[in-house]
């Protein structure tokens, strides 16, 4: 009988443990979610990439501020996003609206100790990232009543966002970059445009309910989900012929295979997670966290 109760006991203590601990990853996966902290993370994550590309000396101070600058510009997103999420996600919505005033507070922060950053490396790194709060702010924000917002105008804001995040992912690491040429840049910042693009634009097939309630004329509640995926689709594969120039200019295999890696995860990005009902917190976290793999990728083709 005493066997029975201390297994019984044992049994009771594990299962609350891993109840507990399941728990706590759930909470710190939503909130990494909805704080914009891992968009962030992997954001810079994309940075580091081409700086193994271009051969150049990883800049922390730039990884850094590029941090920064992704988690204020998708915070002050959020804040000017509220209704849309309302419906589309609404515990991100209620997470902005109990903390408004700290987003508020990191978004100033966060862009002022980011162009420190860049100034303690050139004048040239300030003007870069300055570009995506430009974008946020004429993307997001209603400058008068007259005129609609950009994101209000069909396919011009996702062709902004895919702009602004192309010119920082590809121009910061070339800051650092020693005999580059712009043969070279080129086809890379074309490779980050159109995963970019991809990226907005497959939000916003999963979010296609909210905008259409919100009057907001996206690609998909324009077109229509379906036609969307198409163009998506031959976007992603038209990655293939143009990065295959770099191979002219210097580029490894291995790299080259890494690219096509990235090139494959947004063709299942778009035919997969584009038509699940409910994408998962997890699943959410590897969509956005390709950059891992591809750098574990890089990692393991160098050592080979």
């Amino acid at each position: 009988m005493q066997l029975v109760d201390k297994t019984k006991y044992w049994n009771e203590l594990i299962n609350s443990l891993i109840n507990t601990s399941y728990e706590k990853i759930e909470n710190f996966v939503s909130f990494l979610l909805k704080s914009t902290l891992s968009t962030a993370i992997f954001g810079s994550l994309r940075t580091y990439y081409p700086f193994l590309l271009f051969g150049a000396v990883i800049n922390w101070n730039l990884l850094l501020a590029t941090f920064l600058v992704i988690f204020a510009v998708y915070c002050m997103n959020n804040l000017t996003d509220k209704e849309e999420d309302e419906v589309n996600s609404p515990d991100k919505a209620s997470f902005v609206n109990k903390n408004q005033k700290t987003l508020t507070f990191a978004v100033g922060s966060s862009y002022i100790i980011a162009i420190i950053l860049g100034l303690l490396d050139s004048i040239y790194a300030v003007f870069i990232l300055l570009v995506p709060l430009f974008a946020g702010v004429i993307y997001s924000i209603k400058v008068s009543s007259k005129l609609p917002r950009l994101k209000d105008i069909f396919a011009v804001k996702n062709i902004i966002i895919a702009l602004s995040w192309a010119v920082v992912t590809t121009f910061i690491p070339a800051i650092n970059a020693i005999n580059v040429s712009w043969a070279f840049i080129i086809p890379l910042f074309y490779f980050f445009f159109v995963k970019s693009f991809v990226n907005s634009v497959v939000c916003d097939i999963r979010d296609i309910e909210g905008d259409t309630a919100n009057g907001i004329r996206t690609i998909p509640v324009g077109i229509g989900k379906e036609k969307t995926k198409r163009i998506l689709t031959a976007l992603t594969f038209s990655i293939m012929p143009v990065i295959s120039i770099l191979l002219f200019y210097g580029l490894s295999i291995g790299y080259f295979i890494t690219m096509a890696f990235s090139m494959i995860n947004s063709y299942w990005h778009i035919n997969y997670v584009s038509n699940a009902k409910e994408v998962s917190k997890y699943m959410s976290l590897l969509v956005h966290g390709e950059w891992i793999f591809v750098l574990v990728l890089c990692y393991i083709i160098t050592l080979v």
